[in-house]
């Protein structure tokens, strides 16, 4: 298993685990009688490709405080395939919908199917890797509480977890941003040219070292777009067109509070 270390954005408290053996699928002794919700939900940045499809077989969590393959257990086990490059502007994809017992946990593991990208509309099967085919960790310190419900988002970079070493090669190496969901909020507005239709371009900006980004949504007339799930702050944002014709633009001081939306309304284009 390869294991990733992610900025954690909470304050986590401390649990004791129970040594009650309830939990069918799991080897962490937690005492299933108390019990809390998880919700773990998918959304995607932008990239080059035309598509990606990618497949979860299983996901598991671990109980903090056990070593070695004790205090996995399996959150889904549902195979399922998603086309991570429609998800963004508030289009999300729920991972994990599960009940489980109260407590702390480290680490979320994910299991790999077969995988593929669409290149100019010819689609091409992406590897996985026999290490991360086994399971591949994140490590996330989260805690649930009894009869509560504890979410975590998972932000995918299409561009950077498909390595292409070789022309007509592509490997899968995950890479993900993760943010506890109710200590986050979100920036929306819309992109137009000078004549006030839509335009096509990629906002974006950062947060603790982790890039951030969307594209603005142009099947409509309004070119909106939604940077989700994101910490507390204040952000510069960076709209760059895919049109040449326009030039970039820069927002600044955007501020971001937990549960809500900060709207930049309407951002107009100028022409080079």
């Amino acid at each position: 298993m390869i294991r990733f270390r992610i900025l954690v954005w909470c304050v986590l408290g401390a649990a004791a685990a129970s040594l009650l053996p309830s939990c069918s699928n799991s080897t962490d002794g937690s005492n299933a009688n108390y019990m809390g919700d998880l919700r773990i939900k998918l959304i995607d940045a932008p990239a080059t490709y035309d598509g990606l499809v990618i497949t979860i077989m299983r996901m598991e969590i671990h109980r903090k405080g056990f070593s070695g393959d004790l205090g996995w257990r399996v959150v889904t086990q549902q195979l399922a395939r998603y086309d991570v490059l429609k998800l963004h502007n508030g289009v999300n994809a729920i991972l994990v919908d599960d009940r489980v017992p109260i407590g702390v946990y480290d680490q979320v593991k994910l299991v790999f199917g077969p995988c593929e990208v669409v290149v100019a509309g010819s689609r091409q099967q992406v590897t996985v890797p026999p290490e991360i085919a086994a399971g591949w960790v994140l490590d996330y310190e989260f805690q649930v509480d009894e009869g509560k419900l504890f979410q975590l988002t998972f932000d995918i970079e299409p561009g950077r977890s498909v390595k292409s070493p070789t022309p007509g090669i592509y490997t899968l190496q995950p890479v993900f941003r993760v943010q506890a969901t109710l200590l986050s909020g979100s920036i929306a507005g819309s992109v137009v040219g000078p004549d006030s239709m839509a335009a096509l371009a990629t906002i974006s900006t950062s947060a603790g070292g982790d890039s951030i980004s969307t594209q603005t949504d142009t099947t409509g007339n309004n070119g909106s777009f939604l940077l989700a799930d994101i910490p507390e702050g204040s952000y510069t944002l960076f709209v760059k067109p895919s049109n040449p014709a326009f030039l970039d633009t820069t927002i600044v001081e955007v501020p971001v509070v937990r549960q809500a939306v900060k709207s930049v309304g309407s951002i107009r284009l100028r022409g080079r």
